[in-house]
């Protein structure tokens, strides 16, 4: 939580126009995503990206490749890679079925591991 990301604030701050405050919001909760992708492992559910506003900051901590390659390795012991949706994936009954199964997981291992109700950024997207 206390990995410095002022360069990569500013700069998601100037390319999508989050105040000040959201922007505090959207960096505990990517440092938390983090945590919850460091400990749970890729395959048991609950690792997806559910936030439009956090993935917004991920894809700018992504662009500082060198800072994104290092934070990786040192505080997450692998690459953590971004998987991008496509449009047709999006439309199957089944991946939709999947995704809310996989949200759910993501909503009781937040709550388990930060022992507090998940922050309504990571809902906004999933109603």
């Amino acid at each position: 939580m206390a990995y410095p990301m002022n360069d990569i604030v500013k700069r998601c701050q100037k390319d999508y126009n989050y105040s000040d405050q959201d922007m505090v919001i959207l960096e505990k909760e990517l440092k938390r995503y983090f945590i919850l992708s460091a400990v749970k492992t890729p395959h048991a559910g609950g690792t997806g990206m559910y936030s439009a506003d956090v993935d917004n900051l991920w894809h700018t901590f992504i662009l500082f490749t060198k800072d994104y390659a290092d934070f990786c390795q040192k505080h997450m012991n692998r690459f953590i890679h971004h998987m991008p949706e496509t449009e047709n994936s999006k439309k199957s009954p089944d991946y939709l079925a999947e995704t809310q199964k996989d949200f759910q997981a993501f909503v009781k291992n937040y709550q388990e591991i930060f022992n507090e109700e998940i922050h309504p950024i990571w809902l906004l997207d999933m109603c």
